[in-house]
């Protein structure tokens, strides 16, 4: 294994900061680093000394398209602002099939990595960072970013308060811990609740996973929550989901009715 240091200084702090990663594969531009945390931010960090670039759009237009290359051991950045809700989709093209890129919140959550193709359903509001590079070589590539949906208010940063408050109502009721049969990476729990009580179903998953919900019932009269592990309300009153999960923890996936009792049928997925 080799030893990359990435040193920057801040001239503010008057300081140089420097921090060592140990390097897996030097094969593919986007290094595997071995360390739980600061993985996105040491691709920043890299990318920064090469070229970044802040992503719009022509007016009347959701998508834009960014031609360039990087040579062998180089990465380009992209900024875009959005907002959580909204889908991000991504597309990058190159003569050799070399260029790959990685998308990096502005919480500094991994969403997608070396990818060629994603549709992502942002989890936050603020800059985004797509990161590009090769897998081989140089390679010269064009990338396309586009925009769908508007903002929904429930994606971005919710009440605490308010999600503590569905999770202690409902503890009260029924909590189960969600695990999957050997070789499977879904599960179906059925049950039902009268009028005024919820369930709730807990779940440990990774940041950058995707998390897929569906709620059946008879009277089609039962909903979910989904509180995050920083007790972020991600979905609410929702019947089929699939969420881009912002953090690695506990989530927390809250079940009511609408009207009356509800027999209902939830299957919950991780990919």
């Amino acid at each position: 294994k080799r030893l990359l240091i990435f040193a920057f200084s801040m001239k503010l702090n008057a300081f140089i900061h420097t921090e060592t990663y140990s390097v897996q594969s030097i094969g593919p531009c986007l290094l595997e680093l071995e360390r739980e945390t600061g993985y996105a931010r040491g691709l920043l960090v890299d990318a920064t000394v090469r070229q970044r670039q802040k992503v719009s759009f022509a007016a009347g237009e959701s998508s834009a398209k960014a031609s360039n290359g990087v040579i062998r051991g180089e990465l380009d950045v992209y900024d875009l602002g959005a907002s959580g809700g909204q889908q991000m989709v991504l597309s990058i093209t190159s003569e050799e099939d070399n260029a790959v890129f990685t998308v990096v919140s502005p919480n500094g959550d991994i969403l997608a990595k070396e990818a060629k193709n994603e549709t992502l359903v942002l989890p936050d509001t603020g800059d985004y960072h797509v990161i590009v590079g090769g897998t081989r070589g140089n390679a010269s590539y064009d990338l396309t970013i586009g925009i769908q949906g508007t903002a929904d208010p429930v994606s971005k940063k919710g009440s605490g308060l308010e999600a503590s408050g569905l999770i202690e109502h409902a503890t009260a009721v029924h909590r189960k811990e969600v695990s999957f049969a050997a070789g499977k990476s879904s599960a179906t729990v059925s049950n039902g609740v009268v009028r005024g009580h919820q369930d709730v179903y807990d779940l440990r998953a990774s940041g950058g996973q995707k998390m897929n919900l569906s709620i059946t019932s008879t009277e089609d009269n039962a909903v979910f929550h989904l509180v995050s592990p920083s007790g972020d309300i991600l979905a609410q009153e929702a019947r089929n989901e699939t969420i881009v999960l912002p953090d690695t923890g506990d989530y927390h996936v809250i079940v009511g009715g609408t009207r009356g009792n509800a027999s209902y049928d939830l299957t919950i997925g991780i990919q």
